[in-house]
């Protein structure tokens, strides 16, 4: 593997860590070696945790398996490592030779408790100590239906392989791609907002809608919209307010209620914070004219 090869692989292992929280690994696939993305975080993998508790060793013999089986139509391949997590591999050629790959993983498919009592206690005899240890471990890994796996995957790929047998995208390509995955986050972000304004939603609920984590939405977020998640959601709900305090003869804090002010209090402060003064004296202005 080139170093540029190298560099790029790593670059996007990188990006996809700090928009996901799925851990990645660089492989290169003739010499059989791996890099880290973040570095070190095999030694506390759940693979490794559980080798310990029961006394076994572990290879990752089936990465590179996998990487010899990648090379489907789409260039990509979604697969459940021997502990039955899923992962991604995209594979990464010059010519028609396979030379390396990104490889993207675990995502746990259920909930931590219900992996451990299906997949975990049947096989081994565990302390109370090592089971609470291990759901904790399993609790950091990010989750996700096939649906996220699979768009995932697409994404990797097209960052990745551009579809047309290049080994990797330049680095003015990366980050035009990543500008379009920021708007793509806002615009979903935006959407969420729009649809469940009236809801007791938070940054860490959108964050989960979009599949990221809170701190980069919350980055990226305030770098295109110019404020903050909650900034943004309260100007949406005064916008609803005040369209309800001329059409309707709904209680003030009936009207709070409605669009997602469910302490009256915070609603007559955010209101007045915006419009410069009360929803009661919007609503009497309002209708006298």
């Amino acid at each position: 593997m080139t170093p540029q090869i190298l560099s790029q692989l790593y670059q996007v292992g990188n990006l996809l860590y700090a928009t996901t929280n799925v851990y990645s690994l660089v492989i290169d696939v003739k010499k059989k070696h791996l890099i880290e993305v973040p570095k070190c975080h095999l030694n506390n993998c759940f693979c490794q945790r559980i080798a310990k508790c029961v006394g076994i060793d572990i290879s990752y013999d089936h990465i590179y398996k996998r990487c010899d089986i990648s090379t489907n139509v789409n260039r990509q391949i979604i697969y459940k490592c021997p502990f039955g997590f899923s992962n991604i591999i995209v594979p990464v050629f010059q010519g028609k030779e396979l030379v390396a790959a990104l490889q993207a993983g675990p995502v746990l498919s259920m909930d931590p408790d219900e992996y451990m009592e299906k997949r975990v206690l049947p096989l081994w005899n565990l302390s109370e100590q090592d089971i609470e240890e291990l759901k904790d471990n399993l609790r950091q890994y990010p989750r996700g239906d096939t649906n996220y796996l699979v768009a995932l995957s697409e994404n990797m790929s097209a960052l990745i392989d551009g579809g047309n047998d290049k080994t990797v995208i330049p680095p003015d390509v990366l980050e035009a791609s990543d500008h379009r995955i920021s708007n793509n986050l806002v615009n979903s972000i935006l959407d969420f907002i729009t649809s469940n304004y009236a809801e007791n939603i938070t940054l860490s609920d959108a964050a989960r809608y979009a599949y990221v984590n809170p701190s980069h939405l919350s980055r990226v977020f305030n770098k295109k919209m110019n404020c903050n998640f909650r900034s943004y959601l309260n100007n949406i709900r005064v916008e609803k307010a005040k369209e309800l305090l001329i059409s309707s003869d709904l209680s003030i804090a009936d009207i709070g209620n409605q669009v997602g002010f469910s302490d009256q209090s915070y609603f007559n402060k955010i209101f007045k914070e915006h419009e410069g003064m009360t929803p009661g004296q919007y609503r009497r202005r309002r209708r006298n004219i």
